[in-house]
């Protein structure tokens, strides 16, 4: 067979093959490695999401207005000594027999719903404030002194969370109350397992990348 009708051969051959092959475009490819990467249990929808998205998507808008370490840092710190000084309030106001019954009524809901958000970093956070809730019992005999540590920490730490966003990001918080509440504390414990690279939840791994990927859709927020 002659070069000449080889070359032909292939060309119709390729052309054949480009026909018959279905055309994906980029979104379609990238939904299908998303649902391919990232757990069920973030394909989750609440009406409080952020655009009526899933789980992933409000973690992406989470990480759009904490997108530098700084300001991811200062935050988790700071959400762990508010968790600590709402403890510390809350440890005055028990039963005669010692319980500490405003401490169970507050966090107790708070820490479900952590849990049914994502329930790797709700068990964390839940272990946190369980600690405090338990530390916070021996700072009881401080009186003043103790009060005094907690309504500090409730006055000078959202400020800095402020101030961390117009230093480091450059914009104000998105002031969305289900956001600040759940989803970014989520959003920031899945960065720390992540960065600490934690062994036995490398499935948060794929969520983490995805995050990322998502959080350019944000870029028209206002």
């Amino acid at each position: 067979q002659s070069p000449a009708r080889r070359k032909a051969a292939s060309s119709s051959s390729t052309a054949s093959t480009a026909n018959t092959t279905p055309l994906l475009d980029s979104a379609t490819v990238a939904s299908s490695q998303s649902h391919v990467l990232v757990p069920t249990r973030f394909n989750k929808r609440w009406t409080v999401f952020a655009d009526g998205g899933d789980l992933v998507d409000d973690l992406s808008f989470s990480y759009y207005f904490h997108s530098t370490a700084a300001n991811q840092v200062l935050h988790l710190a700071s959400l762990l000594l508010i968790f600590a000084a709402i403890a510390v309030g809350l440890a005055f106001v028990a039963l005669p027999a010692g319980i500490p019954v405003v401490s169970i009524v507050f966090f107790v809901p708070y820490c479900i719903t952590l849990l049914a958000l994502e329930v790797v970093s709700g068990a964390l956070f839940t272990l946190w404030i369980a600690g405090c809730c338990s530390a916070a019992a021996f700072l009881v005999p401080f009186g003043q002194s103790a009060w005094l540590t907690c309504i500090i920490a409730l006055v000078v730490l959202p400020p800095l969370q402020l101030l961390g966003h117009v230093v480091a990001e450059h914009r104000l918080p998105a002031f969305r109350a289900f956001e600040a509440l759940f989803t970014t504390p989520t959003f920031l414990m899945i960065r720390t397992i992540c960065a600490l690279d934690v062994c036995g939840i490398s499935d948060l791994h794929p969520v983490w990348t995805e995050i990322k990927r998502r959080s350019a859709r944000w870029r028209q927020w206002k």
